[in-house]
């Protein structure tokens, strides 16, 4: 890649054009591409576009640990939206599910409504919302990615009955 930065007379805005051209292009590895990058910024000012480099360059120059990836779709049997699915089917009639990108989240409906949300939190607990509730998230204590569908589905679906059913005596007090 040219060093672009060098180049006397050059704006940054057609710098910025010329390294977008040169990204596009790029076939090296991420460390070669960051190297060369750097040569477009500024200055080594702290949290300046060079320092900003330079740390990525370490980053993502460290040697990663041999790590075994294991074939495609057997890291996991199932994901969160597998257990909304089969909660919904324990829920039985008037239950409809739809996922989130990549299976992340389950929504359910319930004749058509939306309702309830099962997902991960930040710290990658399953929970159940219903939406409706001020304080209608659980969090499936002691719930693993290890444990059976099934097992998890019931859970889900335990607790999607209970939210419903204060949800309906919440209603019932609102009256």
């Amino acid at each position: 890649m040219d060093d672009i930065a060098e180049r006397e007379g050059i704006s940054p805005a057609q710098r910025g054009a010329r390294a977008r051209a040169a990204l596009e292009a790029y076939t090296g590895t991420i460390t070669d591409l960051i190297t060369d990058l750097a040569h477009l910024a500024d200055d080594e000012t702290t949290g300046g576009g060079l320092a900003t480099l330079r740390d990525a360059e370490m980053h993502y120059g460290a040697e990663l640990p041999d790590i075994d990836t294991p074939a495609p779709g057997t890291a996991r049997p199932f994901n969160v939206f597998d257990v909304a699915r089969a909660a919904a089917k324990l829920l039985g009639d008037g239950w409809t599910v739809h996922a989130a990108d990549w299976g992340a989240a389950g929504y359910l409906d319930f004749q058509g409504e939306p309702v309830i949300s099962v997902g991960l939190d930040e710290d990658l607990d399953l929970f159940v919302r219903h939406e409706d509730l001020d304080e209608g998230t659980e969090v499936l204590e002691g719930a693993s990615d290890t444990d059976a569908l099934d097992a998890l589905a019931e859970r889900v679906a335990d607790t999607v009955r209970d939210l419903c059913a204060r949800n309906a005596e919440a209603e019932g007090d609102e009256s």
